[in-house]
């Protein structure tokens, strides 16, 4: 019988979370290109991985949810799911973790969207709390 060690499991847990970060990269560069300017590669690992935590702290996994909610970091603002219509479908418990994302889109405005890029924060890369 095969036996893995907690230590095993966190060791692959962590090279796959490595793997996902490394997919987000190339998604960013090649989708996101301009938003990302020049930053150094630490840095924008550390924004994504900032990112990651902010988007789980909705229940949000999977990867297409938690590439679309780092890529929304990158392109509107970094904390632009403070916005309070956003914020709303996030936490609502009507709808389920999975598909939040997609219902950002169905039940949010263009103008809550002007809103939250207008309202955003930078400092949100760096502050500590949600995902920090």
């Amino acid at each position: 019988m095969l036996v893995i060690r907690n230590a095993q499991m966190e060791a692959f847990k962590k090279h796959a979370e490595e793997q996902f970060i490394e997919d987000i990269v190339r998604h960013l560069n090649k989708h996101h290109r301009e938003c990302i300017g020049e930053l150094p590669d630490v840095e924008l690992r550390a924004r994504i991985e900032k990112g990651l935590a902010r988007a789980r702290t909705y229940g949000i996994g999977g990867g297409p949810g938690l590439t679309a909610f780092v890529g929304l970091m990158f392109e509107i603002a970094p904390n632009f799911d403070e916005h309070p219509a956003i914020h709303a479908v996030l936490t609502d418990a009507s709808i389920s973790p999975a598909r939040r994302m997609d219902e950002l889109i169905h039940r949010t405005s263009e103008d809550d969207w002007e809103q939250a890029e207008s309202l955003g924060d930078e400092r949100a890369w760096t502050a500590r709390g949600q995902g920090g």
